[in-house]
């Protein structure tokens, strides 16, 4: 019989799928996502109970692009006498993007305040060999 608390699992500890998921569409929703998967595989803090998080933000950050090319190609930022609306619909997309990477831990301040230890997550390196899981397994 052990002494003290035991570890309580929060979640079944399941990686994020490597193909896009079936609701990303377009193209650059699925490369989005790629970039997502593998900036949460070096931190470690979202697992396939958090995809649709991820989703998400990979369609937020979709949208964020074709919003920048398209206000590049205007002919001028100014409408009348005003600034075009698709810069403050940039700018809501942004601050929601903001958002959505903070709940997955991907901003220094969401990462300075969360809970989690670095020992309390497992680094998932794609393609290490097992010395290097191994290694990884023994840092601190």
């Amino acid at each position: 019989m052990t002494k003290g608390r035991q570890k309580i699992n929060r979640t079944d500890g399941a990686l994020l799928p490597t193909d896009p998921p079936s609701e990303l569409s377009t193209k650059t929703e699925k490369d989005c996502y790629a970039r997502l998967r593998a900036d949460l595989g070096r931190s470690g803090y979202a697992q396939a109970c958090d995809l649709q998080a991820v989703i998400l933000a990979a369609r937020r950050m979709a949208r964020c692009a074709r919003l920048a090319t398209e206000i590049e190609a205007l002919p001028s930022l100014m409408m009348m006498d005003k600034l075009h609306p698709l810069l403050s619909e940039l700018r809501n997309t942004e601050t929601g993007l903001l958002a959505s990477l903070g709940a997955l831990s991907l901003t220094p301040r969401s990462r300075s305040s969360s809970r989690a230890k670095t020992g309390d997550v497992q680094l998932a390196v794609e393609g290490a060999s097992p010395l290097q899981k191994k290694i990884l397994a023994l840092m601190p």
